[in-house]
């Protein structure tokens, strides 16, 4: 049977969908109970992230009829697409609690992967910075603890997560140690973007500790990188624009900041989310 959980493009849930309903279609019920169950919660995944939320619910109601016969790997990504699917929608409360069943399982069944999923979907649905962070120390913990590489694999995106924690509570020495983290298990990895995405936090938190000079560097080279490749990136014109500002180079960050704008103000959530941020940028243009 295929391995629909390599067929994942979190940018593109609808293509995704697709896929895995190609799959369903030609995946018999009978003792198949787990792996239906789990494409189910998968589904229910897809629609989650498209804000489709009855047909979320209706792909876990299906998945839910299959777990008396499905092992506890099913029961645990159930409770987990369920609690992403209330806490998409808003119901933080009832996540929490979906969470933290799934993570007591998952940690019984020694899913290893799924209980770092688990602990950090915990963070997210936190009631306050410090429980995000906890939680994020908890996952972190457990996931350095693992010998599977399900676990070990979120190590960066655990470190990140503590790292923007320190970040927005100003702690940026701290920041800057889980961001150069970060960037060790990225490079582990291998995957070219996210490397990027690694150095620019890094050179973010530079600027914030007040060296500017090192920040821009970094953002430098990230520009000549997204231009060998025709690419762009608005967040380092957004940095390039904030930095040449800092060293009061108004030609330069009045350029970059204009390439920031344009495109920034096309993210809905950017608009409605940090209008400060669109602000800061206008003013420098």
């Amino acid at each position: 049977m295929a391995d629909f959980d390599k067929l994942w493009d979190y940018g593109d849930p609808t293509t995704t969908a697709k896929k895995f309903l190609e799959i369903l279609e030609k995946t018999e019920l009978a003792d198949n109970e787990s792996y239906v169950g789990q494409l189910y919660t998968q589904l229910a995944r897809t629609q989650s992230l498209l804000r489709n939320w009855d047909e979320a619910y209706a792909f876990l109601n299906k998945a839910k009829t299959l777990l008396d016969k499905a092992d506890n790997v099913t029961k645990v990504r159930y409770l987990l697409e369920l609690g992403r699917t209330h806490n998409s929608s808003g119901d933080k409360k009832q996540a929490y609690e979906l969470f933290n069943r799934a993570w007591e399982l998952a940690k019984a069944c020694q899913a290893d992967g799924y209980a770092v999923d688990a602990a950090h979907m915990l963070a997210i649905a936190s009631e306050s910075p410090q429980m995000m962070l906890d939680w994020n120390l908890e996952a972190l913990t457990y996931a350095k603890q693992s010998t599977q590489p399900e676990a070990q694999q979120w190590l960066a995106s655990l470190h990140n997560n503590i790292g923007w924690t320190y970040f927005d509570d100003g702690d940026y020495p701290t920041a800057l140690e889980q961001f150069e983290q970060v960037l060790i298990e990225r490079e582990k990895q291998g995957q070219v973007e996210n490397i990027r995405i690694a150095k620019w936090c890094i050179a973010r938190t530079q600027r914030a500790l007040g060296q500017v000079d090192l920040a821009l560097k970094t953002q430098l080279i990230l520009l000549a990188e997204h231009q060998q490749t025709d690419s762009e990136d608005q967040y380092v014109y957004e940095e390039l624009a904030h930095c040449y500002s800092a060293l009061n180079d108004a030609e330069n960050a009045s350029k970059y900041a204009k390439l920031a704008h344009e495109r920034l103000v096309q993210d809905e959530w950017i608009v409605n989310n940090e209008p400060a941020r669109l602000k800061a940028l206008n003013d420098l243009m």
